[in-house]
């Protein structure tokens, strides 16, 4: 049997009469496929409230003996569901993100080809893997991200490896039902100051950082993320290159990746910011609580 999370996006809506209009999988499914509608909204109605209740539709199915899961949502967020995903999927359970570029009633949908390869690569993928199923692609692994290429379309991230040592939430572990409240700030030429301002006045459970090259920030904001620190508020670090990681250098320049990192920052790696801030947003729901140092810990070192 295979289950069918429906969280919506253009893959379940067609128009008539230029208005857009919910429509069921009946059509593109067999009778093995069990639907689960999982308050299906556009991508950019997509809330913290639809992946908790996703994760718990998931493990409710899990639990009953299902390992093999189609979620549809709307392109725009299918990256951050799928890494998501790969952050709470229970063992020995395989999923497919299926989105669509263009709407069901588009002459050239890619909706109803974009489930059949999801249903195809469950028959044969392997137990435990996750893919994303878009535009005629099938992609393995759990990140990918949206590309204007002539039209839009979908690619695996590059680099592929982001450096931290894997992480799955536990089964046994309920999330918030609220979201903690982490903002994503980007570094830029003369933010530095207003970004200070930020950081000082926010009420935040983490920040994420899209920082400079390897992870250098202006230096009026090093006081305000030490500040950050000494509350057991965690920040971290991610590179607004693209691609880029962040790593420790140019010791002794104020507000540069080394001192940053050697102040008790966290780094992402080669994670993206969108990806870093949806992993530390679990880590931080996560009940019983769980170390969020050891949810950004690089390859070859160790947990502090």
């Amino acid at each position: 049997m295979t289950v069918l999370l429906n969280l919506g996006g253009t893959i379940a809506l067609a128009y008539q009469d230029g208005q857009p209009k919910e429509v069921g999988f009946q059509e593109f499914i067999t009778s093995d496929v069990t639907v689960v509608d999982v308050a299906p909204t556009s991508s950019n109605g997509l809330g913290w409230r639809h992946l908790r209740i996703l994760r718990e539709r998931l493990l409710a199915k899990w639990r009953a003996g299902e390992t093999r899961f189609v979620v549809t949502v709307g392109t725009d967020a299918l990256e951050e569901v799928l890494y998501f995903l790969s952050l709470v999927i229970p063992s020995g359970a395989s999923a497919a993100v299926v989105g669509a570029i263009r709407p069901r009633s588009a002459p050239d949908s890619d909706g109803p080809l974009a489930l059949s390869q999801a249903f195809q690569w469950l028959d044969h993928g392997e137990s435990g893997e996750i893919v994303a199923c878009c535009e005629s692609q099938v992609i393995k692994g759990p990140r990918v991200t949206k590309a204007f290429l002539g039209h839009w379309t979908f690619q695996p991230c590059s680099p592929a490896d982001d450096g931290l040592i894997p992480w799955v939430l536990s089964d046994r572990c309920k999330l918030l039902r609220r979201s903690p409240q982490v903002p994503m700030l980007t570094v830029g030429v003369e933010a530095g100051v207003w970004l200070a301002k930020i950081l000082r006045g926010g009420r935040f459970e983490g920040v994420v950082i899209q920082a400079f090259g390897p992870g250098d920030v202006p230096p009026q904001l090093v006081k305000p993320i030490r500040h950050l620190l000494s509350r057991q508020i965690p920040v971290v670090l991610v590179s607004r290159a693209n691609p880029g990681r962040v790593e420790p250098l140019f010791p002794g320049i104020p507000g540069t990746s080394h001192e940053l990192l050697s102040s008790g920052v966290l780094s992402a790696g080669a994670l993206d910011g969108v990806r870093a801030r949806i992993r530390l947003l679990v880590a931080l729901a996560a009940r019983p609580r769980v170390s969020v140092a050891s949810v950004f810990v690089m390859r070859g070192e160790s947990a502090s």
